[in-house]
């Protein structure tokens, strides 16, 4: 993600001073003091994947959690009103860290298939690291400007065609069995969590 945030920074300092961005004009980034710490940067993007770990002042109560699973995944809804079961997002958590492990697992064990479709795999990479080095310095522009962020869930949705392509190369490399379930499960449960939130939606604005 160095390259990335690297690339961002240089973006972003070119560019400073404008009014809107890619994000609809939500996180702005208004002013340059953000990017002259560095090391205010990285410690931002270290507690937000990390907080857990350390046992440094927390810079937001917003982290991975919260974007990745909660807001992403299983969705928060009506301006963060309306929330799924507790249970839901530990279980997602849980899953979610279980497919990361798989996912680099695989990379590591099948090296030979990855590297015949490298082309397609640096573009993948590429596409999320930039995504997210952009995401993380213009929340922590909004943060050092103004004290909050207004990073959110829906920011990751162009990631969706990346999450998807990693749950199918891991369905794809199991046994055939375990692999048809486990797609059949991805599939299944987030249908679930859509249905469930609208319905959530629905109950909590017109009931």
């Amino acid at each position: 993600m160095g390259v990335g945030i690297a690339v961002a920074l240089i973006y972003s300092d070119a560019h400073a001073g404008t009014t809107g961005t890619s994000f609809g004009g939500e996180l702005t980034g208004s002013g340059r003091s953000g990017l002259r710490d560095l090391s205010g940067l990285f410690d931002y993007v270290w507690q937000f994947y990390f907080s857990p770990m350390t046992e440094m002042v927390p810079i937001t109560e917003i982290g991975y959690r919260q974007i990745f699973v909660e807001q992403f995944l299983a969705g928060t809804f009506g301006s963060l009103d309306v929330r799924q079961p507790v249970a839901v997002y530990r279980v997602l958590e849980v899953a979610q860290g279980v497919g990361l492990l798989a996912v680099f697992g695989y990379v590591i064990a099948r090296w030979d298939l990855v590297r015949r479709r490298g082309a397609q795999a640096i573009v993948l990479v590429c596409f999320t690291v930039c995504n997210l080095a952009l995401l993380h310095l213009a929340a922590w522009q909004d943060l050092s400007e103004a004290g909050a962020t207004l990073l959110a869930g829906r920011y990751l949705l162009p990631l969706v065609a990346v999450f998807g392509a990693a749950v199918a190369f891991v369905v794809a490399l199991l046994p055939r069995r375990l692999g048809v379930a486990l797609g059949a499960t991805a599939l299944a449960g987030g249908a679930a969590l859509t249905i469930s939130g609208i319905a959530m939606s629905v109950v909590r604005f017109n009931a």
